[in-house]
């Protein structure tokens, strides 16, 4: 189980990232993104529109809402929980169709305290549950908010290199300004843009998954 220094650092890394580095490619801010993250979406679930249509999703773990803004323009009717204020707030103005909320995957009180049990038809949770102190009790708690029949999501990571783990254990050692300062040499003089690199290796939990 990882320590509370590295649950409080993860959660800061990202609430950090919303404040400073919210746009960038694959984000609401990239019109690409917006152009085509409404078929991303039906690829991604194997679904047509009409399917999504009018439907209750919840979009745990949304960050800055660009799923969420996605899911609104297939016209859902999308709900977003973020641990991270920042990420909450960009949402909220990026993203006026949606509803959206503070809230930790792992606090189950207040996930009770927000939804009725059995009440989305879709639950979406891309890239989150690997930065949780615990992905298994995280997905747990996301259960019982599906329907019957509903959809539940789930993208984590898979197994990373040995030179990824030597890397994000230098990375991790700088204070955030330094990383973000890393991240744009990244994408200057290597590849990705500043956000990407940054999300990639900052936050300390980062669990690994097989299939």
């Amino acid at each position: 189980m990882p320590s509370k220094h590295a649950v409080d650092e993860t959660l800061q890394s990202f609430d950090f990232q919303w404040g400073n580095l919210p746009t960038g490619d694959y984000l609401i801010s990239d019109g690409r993104w917006r152009a085509n993250v409404a078929s991303y979406i039906l690829d991604e679930l194997q679904l047509d529109a009409s399917q999504v249509q009018g439907k209750l999703v919840l979009d745990a773990g949304s960050g800055n809402g660009r799923w969420s803004y996605g899911f609104a323009q297939l016209g859902a009717n999308v709900h977003g929980i973020d641990a991270s204020q920042n990420g909450i707030d960009y949402a909220r103005q990026h993203v006026p169709t949606g509803a959206f909320q503070v809230c930790n995957l792992l606090d189950a009180d207040r996930l009770r305290s927000l939804f009725p049990i059995r009440h989305f038809d879709t639950i979406f949770c891309w890239g989150v549950l690997h930065h949780t102190a615990n992905p298994s009790a995280a997905f747990k708690n996301l259960v019982p908010f599906l329907k019957k029949d509903g959809v539940l999501h789930i993208f984590v990571y898979g197994k990373k290199s040995m030179r990824s783990h030597l890397f994000r254990k230098v990375y991790n050692s700088m204070s955030f300004d330094r990383r973000i300062t890393l991240a744009k040499l990244m994408s200057k003089y290597y590849k990705g843009n500043p956000h990407g690199n940054f999300d990639a290796y900052s936050p300390l939990i980062a669990s690994e998954h097989t299939v």
